[in-house]
């Protein structure tokens, strides 16, 4: 028990510290619907969202690897290493917590300018891969799924899993949103 607790009180820490969202921060679940949970042995979360953009606009800053870390929440470090058609390896260096970790990833355009997927080739993380899916709306807009399959090489409890993940991604398609507008020429 007294282990148990050793373990359990820097987690709670973590949490209290990096997953509440910051003082002003909505949590705007009308634009973006979040469903997240275990499946299999790793966590699974899905958001579909809209963003003010054509799917154009939005296709370019997904597959814009080297500079991710200029608009993505939590990049530091984002490199196309090697090309090979339509996939790319890509060096990236992210804030996971209070801690900066590193990661080779591939990204394959499966269908381009709508499908997107990537998989961590060497990192910190048991399973780490998602995919973004693209489409465009009645009214213009691009309609944006990600999906997001993570396992870690330590234990986060689920609640943590949950909060953690929920409020990176309402940031991640925030962030989308305000750099489709720097990058939507004016008419």
């Amino acid at each position: 028990m007294k282990n148990l607790k050793m373990h359990l009180m820097p987690t709670c820490l973590l949490f209290v510290l990096f997953a509440l969202p910051a003082a002003g921060e909505e949590l705007d679940k009308t634009s973006i619907h979040i469903t997240s949970g275990l499946k299999n042995d790793f966590y699974e979360t899905v958001a579909v969202g809209t963003i003010n953009a054509s799917p154009e606009i939005v296709w370019e800053m997904l597959t814009d690897f080297d500079h991710h870390a200029e608009f993505v929440p939590n990049v530091i470090k984002s490199r196309v290493i090697k090309t090979m058609g339509a996939s790319s390896i890509i060096d990236k260096e992210v804030k996971f917590a209070f801690k900066r970790v590193s990661m080779v990833l591939e990204a394959v355009i499966i269908i381009k300018n709508r499908l997107l997927r990537w998989h961590q080739q060497k990192g910190p993380f048991r399973i780490n891969r998602g995919e973004w899916a693209i489409e465009k709306t009645d009214d213009g807009k691009c309609r944006v799924t990600y999906t997001l399959q993570v396992k870690p090489n330590f234990y986060v409890p689920i609640w943590m899993r949950r909060r953690l993940t929920e409020s990176n991604v309402i940031k991640l398609f925030k962030a989308l949103e305000k750099e489709s507008i720097k990058r939507t020429p004016i008419k």
